[in-house]
């Protein structure tokens, strides 16, 4: 398991910043968790291209990947990662 210390994702803007591709090039700079209930957490590796507004989301638990044409496709499919950001639960490993 991957130690402290983890930065809170606020909003989907935050999530952007967060998962730019321009931005953290490196894989691992890119990681999430959804905390789950008893300290459980759902790994994700989560980026963003701004320039095409497009998304790739591996679930590490099954390797399963997708990929997303914008924000409001990611928003429609990945909902529970928006409603982790909702509920405070969508973590980035890192600051």
């Amino acid at each position: 398991m991957r130690g402290g210390p983890y930065t809170k994702v606020e909003s989907i803007d935050h999530l952007k910043t967060l998962s730019n591709t321009n931005i953290r090039a490196n894989s691992e700079e890119r990681m999430f968790f959804i905390q789950l209930n008893f300290g459980a957490r759902s790994v994700k590796q989560i980026m963003y291209t701004p320039e095409s507004d497009a998304w790739d989301v591996l679930h590490e638990i099954d390797d399963n990947s997708y990929q997303y044409q914008s924000t409001k496709e990611l928003e429609n499919y990945e909902d529970h990662i928006t409603e982790a950001i909702r509920k405070g639960a969508l973590w980035h490993y890192g600051s």
